[in-house]
C-alpha cells in the first residue's frame, strides 16, 4: 500500500489531482486504489488535503497519518504547516524555488509545474504537472496508464494536458526539476 497525500490552496486542484492519480493507479492494475478528500479549510489561510491510496485490493478506507509522498501544490504551504510523510518519503513541491530553498526532512523535489502549466495549456493548474513528476519519481504508475486516463478524464484539450504530463515526466527524469 501506498499513501500519498495533495495539498493546496485551491479545492478544485486538489481534489482533481488526488482523483486522476487514483484513476491511473487503477489503468495500472492497482485495483484496490481510491481517492479521499476532505473540506476542513473553513478560513481562507488552511489549505485542503486530499488523499490517494494506491494498492492492490484494499477495502480499508481509513486514513493513515503519516504518508509515503507528499504532492504540495502551493510552495507557502511548506512554511506553515507540518507535512505528514514519513521521514524516508518523498515530497514533490510546485514551486519556482530550489529544493535546497526548503528546510524539510524529506528528499525534495521541486518543479514550477504552474509555470509550465501556464505555458503548455494557458492555464496555471499545476495537478497534471504534478502527476506527471509522481509517474517519474514514484515507478508505481505507468507512463502509457497516465496518458490514457488523461486523455479519457478530460473534456477538452487532452493533447495540451498530454503534453504537460509528459513535459514534467521528462523534467523529472532528466534531473531538471530537482
Amino acid at each position: 500500500m501506498t499513501n500519498v497525500i495533495w495539498i493546496g490552496h485551491d479545492r478544485n486542484e486538489i481534489r482533481n489531482g488526488a482523483r486522476l492519480l487514483s484513476v491511473t493507479a487503477w489503468a495500472s492494475g492497482h485495483n484496490g486504489s481510491m481517492a479521499v478528500f476532505t473540506d476542513q479549510a473553513q478560513r481562507r489561510e488552511l489549505p485542503f488535503y486530499g488523499y490517494t491510496r494506491i494498492g492492490y485490493g484494499s477495502s480499508d478506507a481509513s486514513l493513515p497519518a503519516i504518508f509515503d509522498y507528499g504532492i504540495v501544490l502551493d510552495d507557502d504551504i511548506i512554511d506553515t504547516i507540518d507535512i505528514p510523510v514519513y521521514e524516508d518519503g518523498i515530497l514533490i513541491v510546485n514551486t519556482s524555488r530550489n529544493s535546497r530553498m526548503f528546510d524539510t526532512r524529506f528528499h525534495t523535489i521541486t518543479m514550477d509545474a504552474s509555470y509550465l502549466a501556464r505555458i503548455v495549456t494557458g492555464s496555471s493548474d499545476p495537478h497534471i504537472a504534478m502527476l506527471g513528476a509522481f509517474t517519474a519519481i514514484s515507478n508505481l504508475i505507468r507512463y502509457e496508464q497516465s496518458i490514457n486516463a488523461i486523455s479519457c478524464n478530460s473534456q477538452n484539450d487532452s493533447e495540451k494536458l498530454i503534453t504537460l504530463f509528459a513535459l514534467s515526466y521528462g523534467a523529472v527524469l532528466s534531473g531538471r526539476a530537482l
